[in-house]
């Protein structure tokens, strides 16, 4: 028994072979600044296998060395997660971040490039992967199912925000206000607790009774370090409300619940429209704001819309999300594109933080 678990240990050692129409996904990233080390993100990581998992051939994920290397969980037909040895193996496809330690061969390369929000349009070639969901709610159900049945639900919260909203995360001026010209989510909700637009629920039996008698009088706040909701009732929650208003993240204006908003058709307000590519239209597929006047008149138009220009909007959001943010259409799009010589783009919020970093330490950049 003990020679047959030695023979069983060492096939289990051998990587294989790739297919010949395969893709190598190699992320070789690791930027150092100082004593600063960043990593790709772990979103961006999962965003990136979600996309070329879904275009069909089989995909070797190749990391690298990193301590977080944990997103083999998210499985997609005929994925493969062991890196193969890439010197004398050959790929239909590879799609690398560093086109200088790829060392296999293949018939084609696609050049991946991290950036903050989606550049302008011109470069035939430019192919920027749109913005997904959170891993961790992909993660807890695995592909979202069921969003026509959610968007077609009954909707008897106007305007909902649900999320963490602590002054010590969200109220990165430094980051926010300085760097993207943006008011914190910390401070559009002060404002609004302010002027009185606030409804806070404060337990999940408080939830469950606003969803069941109606809220179109004001905005209801889900915040989820006093109220939790599952990864499994998220969407739910989102498709209760007819807007969610969506104000930025930590450390840059894009965040998750937007494209989870738009998922299940409820009307994002934001203040952060061109993070999209294309970029969200105001009264179209959203409600935008800039400055808190702004964002009063934003409410307001919520509050008193009818129920008619709320359903061309909802129908508006839907279809945006389908052809724009949509995981499969885009990899429709970039497998019927495979034999040319793409030049992609990706958020990485990872990134943005080490850009942001004090001047001092350019100097000391590199590239290991």
């Amino acid at each position: 028994m003990a020679r047959l678990s030695t023979v069983g240990r060492v096939a289990r050692s051998f990587r294989p072979i790739p297919a010949r129409d395969s893709i190598l996904l190699h992320l070789a990233r690791d930027v150092r600044i100082g004593g600063y080390v960043a990593d790709i993100n772990d979103r961006t990581a999962s965003n990136l296998v979600r996309f070329f998992g879904l275009m069909g051939p089989e995909i070797h994920a190749d990391f690298g060395q990193t301590d977080w290397n944990q997103w083999w969980r998210l499985r997609y037909p005929r994925q493969a997660w062991s890196p193969v040895p890439q010197g004398w193996s050959r790929f239909g496809l590879v799609v690398t971040d560093d086109p200088g330690r790829v060392d296999c061969r293949y018939d084609a390369m696609w050049t991946l490039r991290y950036v903050l929000a989606p550049e302008p349009p011109g470069d035939p070639l430019a192919f920027h992967l749109p913005y997904q969901m959170s891993p961790m709610l992909l993660l807890s159900q695995g592909e979202p199912r069921g969003l026509e049945r959610l968007r077609a639900a009954p909707r008897p919260i106007r305007i909902l925000f649900a999320g963490s909203a602590t002054k010590e995360l969200y109220d990165r001026v430094d980051y926010l206000g300085e760097r993207f010209g943006k008011q914190t989510r910390w401070a559009v909700l002060e404002h609004l607790r302010s002027r009185g637009n606030l409804i806070e629920v404060t337990s999940r039996g408080d939830l469950d009774r606003v969803i069941a008698t109606g809220c179109s009088s004001g905005m209801v706040m889900v915040d989820s370090a006093r109220v939790e909701v599952s990864p499994e009732t998220w969407l739910e929650l989102l498709a209760s409300a007819d807007f969610f208003f969506c104000p930025p993240g930590q450390i840059m204006p894009l965040c998750h619940n937007l494209v989870e908003a738009m998922a299940v058709g409820t009307i994002p307000l934001t203040n952060y429209p061109d993070w999209l590519s294309p970029p969200l239209v105001d009264g179209r597929e959203a409600l935008v704001f800039d400055t808190l006047e702004s964002l009063d008149v934003a409410v307001g138009r919520a509050l008193a819309m009818n129920r008619d220009d709320i359903a061309r909007m909802r129908l508006a959001v839907s279809g945006y999300h389908d052809e724009h943010l949509d995981c499969r259409r885009v990899a429709e799009r970039l497998a019927a594109r495979r034999h040319e010589p793409l030049r992609l783009t990706i958020t990485d919020e990872v990134f943005h933080r080490v850009e942001a970093l004090p001047k001092i330490f350019s100097s000391d950049l590199r590239r290991e």
